[in-house]
């Protein structure tokens, strides 16, 4: 087995207790407001996301006070630079043998360095 850690270091992400980044907020709706007024029939928002790692839709429905309806609907990915996937099997018995594979799954343009 290797270690890709140095002596004296840490590893997992809470080895000493501490789960700075652990993700504790998923939920299905992102965010929800009625009642947003646009200047010029555009508007600008801020929100935090969850933690969820998926990828998010934005619908927009705009009603102008002359009745007159326009909509939008797109789409944007939200996930982690590095992220550790475990492809454990489905069904264990008494006696088998596995060894744990994990699955690495990197997005360079977010590692920093």
């Amino acid at each position: 087995m290797r270690t890709f850690f140095a002596d004296g270091e840490k590893g997992g992400g809470g080895a000493d207790g501490s789960l700075k980044n652990l993700r504790k907020k998923f939920y299905d709706l992102a965010f929800w407001d009625a009642a947003i007024i646009t200047t010029g029939g555009k508007a600008e928002l801020e929100f935090d996301l969850p933690d969820n790692l998926t990828t998010w839709m934005i619908d927009a429905i705009a009603v102008s006070h002359k009745s007159q309806l326009g909509t939008e609907r797109t789409t944007f990915k939200v996930n982690q630079p590095l992220l550790i996937e475990a492809n454990l099997p489905t069904f264990l018995t008494i006696g088998d043998q596995i060894s744990l594979p994990f699955k690495l799954i990197a997005d360079t343009n977010k590692i920093k360095s």
